[in-house]
């Protein structure tokens, strides 16, 4: 692979990687009026279903990389990158990045629970896990994180297709994108 495609996708990594430690969501105490685990009123607990909840289910993109579930298992072979975030109905949340390049390979892995209120959704009891297969001594496992809250919009294409993006705002009020874009798979 070229040196000029190596770069985005180290960029990417590097990119991925300092907003899961927490530099681009606000963070956030626990115990506000929103849905999620508990279903509502709070969401103090685990547990409980999430009710009226538009990010339930999976999304995912990719740029030929292979399944992102199925990369934390010592390397994925080939070039590409792709995310998935999987909301489920119980109030938790997990996350996977995979990339690769003839540079690097690497799997970013973030879980948690998560609460919606409106167009705001806040993620509490995270756990990052950063797997660099290229040089082992870089990963590390189960990392907490710091809650916070981010917005997101669901934009509906003329086919019907749904599309999710998570942000945030940067300094200058300008959109940060932390996760996706990514489209539906189902839930």
């Amino acid at each position: 692979m070229s040196r000029t495609r190596t770069l985005p996708v180290i960029a990417t990594a590097l990119c991925v990687m300092a907003l899961l430690v927490g530099c681009r969501i606000e963070n956030t105490p626990r115990g506000d009026n929103s849905v999620g685990p508990g279903g509502g009123g709070g969401g103090q607990g685990g547990g409980g279903s999430v009710t009226n909840n538009v990010l339930v289910g999976s999304w995912s993109s990719s740029t030929s990389a292979p399944d992102p579930w199925n990369s934390f298992n010592g390397g994925m072979g080939g070039a590409g990158s792709g995310e998935r975030l999987d909301f489920a109905a119980d109030g938790t949340y997990a996350y996977v990045m995979v990339g690769a390049s003839s540079v690097v390979e690497f799997a970013i892995g973030d879980k948690g629970s998560y609460e919606v209120n409106g167009d705001k959704v806040t993620f509490y009891d995270r756990r990052h896990t950063f797997e660099n297969y290229k040089d082992p001594s870089a990963s590390f496992s189960d990392r907490p994180m710091d809650a916070g809250t981010a917005s997101f919009r669901i934009e509906t294409d003329g086919s019907g297709r749904k599309t999710l993006v998570v942000y945030g705002v940067d300094s200058s009020g300008q959109e940060d994108v932390i996760y996706g874009p990514m489209q539906y798979q189902g839930g």
